[in-house]
């Protein structure tokens, strides 16, 4: 999925951190950028001396379009890019709500690649959450997010999304929010049967990874 948030709302931030301002902080000058998705100088330099009313952001929006009109061509080659081997975000200064061209690039990428946008300064789940729990308690635990459009699957109308959970390199689920969550949770504190977990596929070495030593069968 594809995500905008600040350089400063690091709860926004989801997979690869991309720049798409003209200039980046310190502490993330050494990850990749699409200048085709920054303002112009002339136009920063513009916007900055206005009064920044809302007459000015529309034109600051004009003036972004058309630029955006004049690189069509790079932009349309990375939109036709494969998105689906995870998430990124596109990072710029402003914090939410403000004025900021991160959310005409949202706009953008919503309009054209839909089913791979997730949205602006969106905050990390609960299940992303859980797995950095995980991971924190030494567990090797990953997680994918797999999102259906209603043209990939008529059952749902509105499309659907399920979650692919990793113990190491053992696959536990495909499952919906709610199931992954519960597994996610059993795995931060065991409660359930030796069983429970068995039927998952774990064996004596993971449930003594998880701390499930004191459950019998």
């Amino acid at each position: 999925m594809i995500f905008t948030a600040s350089y400063f709302c690091p709860q926004n931030h989801h997979g690869k951190l991309i720049s798409i301002s003209r200039s980046n902080p310190k502490q993330f000058t050494r990850i990749p950028k699409l200048q085709f998705f920054s303002p112009s100088k002339d136009l920063l330099a513009w916007w900055k001396k206005s009064a920044q009313t809302d007459t000015d952001w529309e034109n600051y929006q004009d003036r972004f379009f058309a630029q955006i009109d004049n690189d069509w061509v790079r932009i349309s080659h990375w939109l036709d890019k494969d998105h689906s081997k995870g998430d990124i975000t596109l990072l710029c200064w402003e914090k939410p709500g403000e004025y900021c061209h991160r959310n005409d690039v949202g706009d953008i990428i919503a309009a054209r690649l839909p089913e791979f946008f997730g949205g602006k300064d969106v905050p990390h789940s609960f299940i992303e959450k859980q797995v950095l729990a995980c991971n924190k308690k030494g567990l090797p635990v990953r997680c994918n997010r797999i999102t259906y459009t209603k043209e990939q699957c008529d059952l749902f109308d509105g499309g659907f999304t399920l979650y692919r959970l990793w113990l190491g390199k053992k696959e536990l689920c495909l499952d919906t929010e709610t199931g992954t969550r519960n597994i996610l949770g059993q795995l931060l504190n065991p409660t359930y049967s030796t069983k429970w977990f068995e039927g998952y596929g774990l064996g004596s070495q993971e449930l003594e990874l998880i701390g499930h030593r004191s459950f019998k069968k």
